[in-house]
């Protein structure tokens, strides 16, 4: 399987506050193309996030301090059945709720489509970030007597995808400089630079960090932060973290 990929340019896969996906499938395809669209993944996500956030408050009974991110592979089949769920990245370390998690996305329908081959899947790739930390300070702070909200989630949705996606296009031309300045010199360079950020309350951009990356170029990586912190957000009034794959590939290589 190939991932989906813009040749030249940036894939513009966004992983936001607690959830995001990016999907590959066995043939190249322009993300316009892919058998199912990263809108569509996340409408079936958000359908089902009180089943998710079920899975980590019935562990938070017993730890209040219960918090990390469980990043879950799978493949979606043609006729929108599930298969392939993998656990890729995990900081959460629980068990039940790694079981439960994995359970209900196995479950889960997607839209079908069109099969190319007799082995065509698509792949998502996503991360569910569980954090109870500012439920946990207000509950410190509240009265004795006041009851507890019942309408706080683990898991909420801050910053919209397309939020996210329309910064990164409109910045698409200098963190591509970043990287063309470095295949100057080395024709073969490509990979994945993930990187993590805080949208603050004002919109400004802090802690901007390099999570995980492919290409192991700091040039390029030292670059792409420097430009990200200098981004700009709609205020929302409430930090908000952001995790964002960046994807390089030199044009030549697009077949």
């Amino acid at each position: 399987m190939k991932r989906v990929k813009f040749y030249g340019l940036l894939s513009l896969a966004a992983f936001f506050l607690f959830a995001g996906c990016s999907t590959t499938s066995q043939n190249t395809r322009k993300t316009s193309d892919s058998a199912v669209s990263r809108a569509s993944i996340q409408e079936v996500v958000k359908s089902h996030s009180s089943e998710i956030r079920n899975c980590y408050e019935a562990e938070l009974l017993d730890n209040k301090n219960l918090r990390g991110r469980i990043g879950l592979s799978w493949s979606i089949l043609p006729n929108g059945s599930v298969a392939d769920v993998a656990i890729k990245e995990n900081t959460l370390n629980n068990q039940a709720v790694e079981s439960c998690v994995m359970d209900n996305v196995r479950q889960w329908k997607f839209p079908a489509y069109e099969a190319k081959s007799n082995r065509d899947k698509t792949a998502v790739d996503y991360p569910f970030e569980f954090d109870n930390s500012e439920e946990l300070a207000a509950e410190a702070k509240k009265p004795k007597e006041e009851e507890e909200d019942s309408s706080s989630s683990a898991i909420s949705y801050v910053l919209d995808r397309d939020v996210v996606d329309n910064a990164v296009a409109e910045h698409t031309k200098e963190l591509m400089t970043c990287y063309s300045n470095e295949l100057k010199t080395n024709k073969g360079l490509r990979g994945v630079i993930t990187v993590s950020w805080t949208v603050k309350g004002d919109g400004s951009v802090g802690d901007a960090k390099v999570t995980d990356t492919t290409m192991e170029n700091q040039n390029v990586e030292n670059c792409i932060l420097d430009s990200i912190n200098k981004w700009k957000f709609p205020a929302t009034g409430t930090p908000a973290p952001v995790v964002h794959p960046f994807e390089f590939e030199p044009a030549s290589r697009r077949r």
